[in-house]
């Protein structure tokens, strides 16, 4: 046979009139899903309009959630060690009691962005209003940064930790939630390069406060 056969999505990244050139196989594009093909082939390689259907439901975007949240949490991780290093460390040696103290609340709020940017931005982003996934991420932190507030009095009663809840929580889960565009069925890399334009100065002046 001279043909290929690509999953669907494949296409924005495919030119099949370069591909025919350079390979001398012609380039059709099956249906959305793995499952569909056995279907598509005996249909003639043809699909049905519910193989072409695109969907994104809570199901899939719960499967793909552990993507961004594993590599946040190892980063969350070796932050965490290294304020905990820099909280303990006297003359004496690392004091682990000042290290847990200091760094408690650190891990509290980490973990708070972390879960509001990789879980529940995912998770309900229907329901989250707001188009761009930084926006998103930003509703959801604020959501997360108030719980802690309420939760945790240090974070309440010192001016340094509040500020820093309010600021750091809401721009990491904003963060973490652009990431999640590239993992969706619907996002244009034209899309994301605007969001990123306009959202990465609020990243680097949040860091920079922070």
């Amino acid at each position: 046979h001279r043909t290929i056969i690509l999953p669907q999505l494949s296409a924005s990244g495919v030119s099949a009139a370069k591909l025919k050139k350079l390979t001398g196989f012609d380039v059709k594009f099956g249906p959305v899903r793995a499952t569909d093909i056995p279907a598509y082939l005996d249909g003639g390689n043809r699909a049905t309009p519910e193989m072409r259907r695109v969907r994104f439901s809570l199901s899939d975007r719960a499967k793909l959630v552990p993507m961004e949240l594993l590599p946040a949490l190892k980063n969350l991780a070796v932050f965490l060690i290294i304020s905990f290093v820099l909280f303990g460390m006297t003359r004496q040696g690392i004091i682990f009691e000042r290290a847990y103290v200091g760094a408690w609340p650190l891990a509290v709020s980490g973990l708070a962005a972390v879960f509001a940017g990789t879980m529940l931005t995912p998770l309900f982003l229907p329901i989250i209003p707001g188009k761009a996934f930084s926006i998103k991420g930003l509703e959801t932190g604020c959501i997360a940064a108030g719980i802690i507030i309420l939760l945790i009095p240090i974070c309440r009663n010192d001016p340094y930790l509040a500020a820093l809840t309010f600021i750091a929580i809401p721009a990491t889960s904003s963060y973490l939630a652009l990431l999640f565009t590239g993992s969706t069925t619907y996002t244009s890399p034209s899309g994301v390069k605007t969001e990123l334009r306009i959202a990465w100065p609020f990243f680097l002046a949040s860091a920079g406060i922070s």
